[in-house]
């Protein structure tokens, strides 16, 4: 069985000041923390509802002292029932065995269903009933909200993410399916076309029977057509003629309204069918834009009403891919409490602008910006000085000449003494305490490694003594402005009485020696 990662099961503690009060410990996440346990610590920590054990400056927390924590938390809160119905005092111990049963879950990850109508909206579960035996608000921002998203809104409806999941594979399903056989509207069709050709030959049948008249009767008109029988023949057949032509036209405006009548449902059914197709190819289209839309699992106008679902200095847990974290509603903006580890050493990132007020001062920090434990805008600290850097530049600079005296000597070594000789000027200009820092190792290489170590070890000393010559023209540029400003300026000179003083200005008093004239000055 592999070791177990004790790493894993404590929890950095950062210290933090939240209205007034000083010290207050947060709970830092690691690597794949469980962010709800973490997220409703927290929660309790700021309020004051809990308290870690221990030395108030204690630098990490147990994972089994958090659960213990919040079980006690848990029993506290609900172990006293106010109602006198025994029902409801029955479905109260119900549901906080349900909830300590699951509390367990609250280290691996939590099953949250959100649903889309507004941010408090989630599928209950056992999971959730902690949330609500310890009076936390459970909040999320993936909403169907504003205009752009009206008509997904009315798609979605009540659905949760699941179900949501789940219609969408139907619609698929029913997109990528390929037919089989003859519409209904295409089978009737073709058997219309059918009957029309029969209906045409019958009608031509008939003509043909009414028209059968008399052969000599026909003949004797063809010979003769002007006699007065062929006349009479003639009149006989046009009206024959004419009495089945209209009995043929009578039969197809019939037979015509008789098909139109047949037609129509067909027609209706085919036009719901179609109509009914190209909703559910939008109900899909408009699906699938909502989710890519909202790939970040929030909406602009959810952020805004999960903003308004929090109480003005409310603590809550905000859901987000899968992820808890902390908020804090004040002046009407919600803040997003950092607790990566990473900021664990910057006691000014404490937390995060998550959605901004409706109306915000002019100082508020802008989304996404990092504020201080007094909500104002996070300043980053000034730059080192240049103290600092100097001193940091000169331990590097130490370093490389370390580096360059252990290199020398071992090429020295290598060459037999050879390198020692003729470079044993530069290897004097190394100070000695360098030359002591570490003992020369025998070497392996050959020849040509040890003039590689060599060239190397010179130029870094090069640029050792060039640093150190740098540096010490600095020092006495300092020391001279330092003298300089130390020095007090020169007393001013006696002055002399009579016309002498005056003609003279401000001239040094003679010795009592000099051989020189009062007239003269020395120049």
């Amino acid at each position: 069985m592999a070791a177990r990662d004790d790493s894993k099961d404590f929890y950095k503690v950062k210290r933090v000041s939240f209205f007034g009060r000083k010290d207050v410990p947060i709970i830092c996440q690691n690597e794949n923390g469980p962010c709800p346990l973490l997220a409703i610590a927290n929660v309790l920590l700021l309020r004051n509802a809990i308290a870690l054990e221990g030395s108030p400056d204690r630098p990490e927390v147990s994972h089994a002292e958090l659960m213990s924590l919040l079980a006690a938390r848990l029993l506290d809160v609900n172990d006293k029932s106010t109602s006198r119905d025994e029902m409801v005092r029955q479905n109260q111990e119900q549901n906080l065995n349900d909830a300590m049963a699951v509390l367990p879950t609250l280290a691996t990850g939590l099953d949250v269903n959100v649903r889309f109508r507004h941010p408090l909206d989630f599928e209950f579960t056992a999971e959730l009933a902690v949330f609500d035996l310890l009076d936390v608000t459970l909040v999320h921002a993936w909403v169907a909200a504003g205009p752009e998203h009206a008509e997904a809104r009315d798609a979605i409806g009540a659905r949760s993410y699941n179900q949501l999941m789940e219609r969408l594979i139907e619609l698929a399903t029913a997109e990528e399916a390929d037919p089989t056989s003859l519409s209904s509207s295409e089978t009737y069709a073709k058997g219309t076309k059918e009957e029309d050709t029969s209906s045409a030959e019958d009608a031509a049948l008939r003509a043909a029977l009414a028209l059968s008249l008399d052969e000599a009767a026909i003949e004797t008109v063809s010979e003769t057509p002007t006699s007065p029988t062929s006349r009479a023949v003639s009149a006989a057949l046009d009206e024959v003629v004419a009495e089945v032509s209209a009995e043929t036209a009578g039969d197809d405006k019939k037979r015509g309204d008789e098909d139109a009548d047949e037609n129509a449902p067909v027609s209706a059914a085919t036009a719901d069918e179609a109509a009914r197709d190209a909703s559910l190819r939008r109900e899909r289209f408009v699906l699938d834009a909502f989710l890519e839309s909202s790939a970040s699992q929030l909406t602009r106008a959810g952020l805004r009403d999960a903003r308004d679902a929090v109480k003005e200095r409310e603590l809550a847990v905000f859901f987000r891919n899968n992820h808890f974290a902390t908020v804090f509603r004040l002046d009407g903006a919600l803040y997003l409490l950092v607790t990566d580890q990473g900021y664990l050493s910057e006691p000014d990132v404490v937390w995060e602008t998550l959605c901004e007020a409706e109306h915000p001062k002019r100082n508020a920090a802008e989304e996404g910006a990092f504020v201080d434990a007094a909500f104002a805008p996070f300043a980053p600290r000034a730059d080192e000085s240049a103290r600092e850097r100097e001193t940091r530049r000169n331990a590097s600079a130490e370093d490389d000449a370390r580096l360059a005296a252990a290199l020398l000597a071992s090429a020295a070594e290598t060459s037999g003494g050879r390198e020692r000789k003729s470079h044993a000027n530069d290897a004097d200009a190394i100070p000695e305490t360098f030359l002591r820092a570490g003992e020369p190792r025998a070497s392996a290489n050959d020849g040509a490694s040890a003039d590689a170590d060599h060239a190397l070890a010179v130029a870094l000393q090069a640029e050792y003594e060039e640093e150190r010559e740098r540096e010490e023209a600095s020092s006495r540029a300092r020391r001279a402005e330092a003298a300089a400003a130390t020095r007090p300026p020169p007393p001013p000179p006696p002055r002399r009485s009579g016309a002498s003083s005056s003609r003279r200005g401000a001239l040094p008093p003679r010795s009592k020696k000099s051989s020189y004239s009062s007239d003269c000055v020395v120049m």
